[in-house]
């Protein structure tokens, strides 16, 4: 495997780690019942997903502004921004791998 490959696929988990441990970080700060708690969770809605909790795809974009924090821990804005940099990096090194394959197969 080349090394690019391989920095960009340790590039990949990395991010994702980052994100998934924001992520649950960020679990643990927001309430569930301030407003940034309604903004950023859904909840499920039939029986066997009533009590699981999911964080909306839509606050991973860079252009969507983050909710209001107000009711939170002070540390939960950076949990909140340490999922979206993971998220970005994820993305980032997909991308990049997905070029650099297509080099290696065109070139």
């Amino acid at each position: 495997m080349d090394a690019g490959l391989q920095l960009l696929l340790l590039v990949l988990f990395a991010g994702m780690l980052l994100c998934i441990l924001c992520l649950l970080w960020l679990g643990a700060l927001v309430p569930r019942d301030s407003s940034a708690g309604r903004a950023l969770f859904s909840y499920g809605t039939l029986w066997p997903y009533n009590f699981v909790v999911s964080l909306r795809g839509r606050f991973f974009l860079p252009w969507v502004a983050h909710p209001d924090f107000s009711g939170c821990k002070r540390s939960a804005r950076f949990a909140f921004r340490g999922a979206r940099f993971g998220a970005c990096v994820v993305m980032a090194a997909l991308v990049s791998m997905a070029a650099l394959t297509a080099w290696h197969i065109w070139a």
